[in-house]
């Protein structure tokens, strides 16, 4: 029985990797991108709580570039939102391991059992 949404399992799945998941301290999160906003504050507003904006994280910055677009793909699946997913990017610069990620981080989103990766052999990459 699952307890959690396609949306947070699929943000999950991305978090889960090894390249991300070791870089996060895991007591302060939330949700399975929360680790990626980092709120910066620019003053107060006329009742004194704190204006700002989120930006992304300093892990997000330790991350090579290709492992940013695929995060940024997750926060977009997780949240709907806008967060600068360059698709063309991504592929461009994927290699056929992280290709596989995403794509099975949208089978996770879809719910969907279409994509197998049963039968891939690393081999295949040449």
């Amino acid at each position: 029985m699952r307890y959690w949404s396609s949306e947070y399992e699929a943000a999950a799945y991305v978090a889960s990797l090894p390249e991300i998941y070791y870089r996060i301290n895991w007591d302060d999160q939330d949700s399975p991108v929360a680790w990626y906003f980092e709120w910066v504050v620019t003053g107060t507003d006329e009742y004194g709580d704190e204006d700002g904006y989120h930006a992304e994280s300093k892990i997000m910055k330790g991350l090579s570039g290709i492992y940013q677009e695929l995060v940024r793909g997750a926060v977009e699946l997780f949240t709907s939102g806008d967060f600068k997913f360059d698709l063309m990017h991504f592929l461009g610069g994927a290699d056929q391991t992280l290709y596989l990620v995403f794509l099975q981080m949208i089978e996770i989103r879809r719910r969907s059992s279409i994509l197998s990766l049963s039968g891939y052999s690393p081999d295949l990459e040449n």
